[in-house]
């Protein structure tokens, strides 16, 4: 039985409820570092999708929700460049989406006090409320991740500046999980039953 966290009423979604609970700066990051596999090596969030990349889509949809917007790629830089400022992994070789979370929290949070929304570059159709959703969570808690209702959805997940010291600890010691990772935390799900929103495209896309 997972356990959910929500907040007590739907007033805790405003953003003036959450400006006023969390004071730090709330930095969005996109993962589109991935070696798109699943593609035949397509860099898959500069896919067209509905007349637009599937990034741009998901920058469009994140950037009014958080203060600034990190792009974690591995390639492709200078057309990332277009959607926010570009963190490269700082392990080689492709090593997931943890390690791009880890670079990028690295890259903005040297001496600061910073919370990150994560989410991937090929889900399009992210919440435009997401951000409160999860941001609504009790300050200096564990991570928080969204369950919609069919499975655990660990790459739209919120974390703290704090927790960069056990995330980088987790890759050195080989490991690579993101759910692996944030049980260990102690993170708990915030459920939201639209799957659809948190879906990520693998084929069939549209031509730009």
């Amino acid at each position: 039985m997972i356990g959910y966290w929500a907040p007590a009423d739907g007033s805790a979604y405003s953003n003036e409820a959450m400006q006023a609970r969390h004071p730090q700066p709330l930095i969005g990051i996109v993962l589109c570092g991935g070696a798109g596999r699943r593609m035949g090596g397509a860099d898959k969030p500069l896919q067209p999708w509905r007349g637009q990349t599937m990034v741009a889509q998901v920058v469009a949809r994140l950037q009014p929700q958080v203060d600034r917007v990190l792009i974690s790629a591995n390639r492709n830089h200078a057309r990332y460049a277009q959607y926010g400022s570009v963190v490269s992994d700082r392990w080689p070789g492709f090593e997931g989406p943890l390690a791009g979370i880890a670079s990028a929290v690295r890259s903005a949070a040297a001496g600061s006090d910073a919370r990150f929304l994560v989410c991937p570059g090929d889900s399009p159709e992210l919440p435009l409320d997401l951000g409160q959703r999860l941001a609504a969570a009790p300050e200096n808690d564990p991570p928080r991740y969204i369950h919609d209702g069919d499975r655990p959805q660990p790459l739209f997940a919120l974390l703290h500046s704090a927790h960069l010291a056990s995330l980088e600890q987790y890759l050195r010691d080989g490991r690579r999980s993101v759910i692996g990772w944030l049980e260990a935390q102690g993170a708990e799900p915030v459920r939201d039953p639209r799957p659809k929103l948190y879906r990520n495209l693998n084929g069939g896309l549209a031509p730009g």
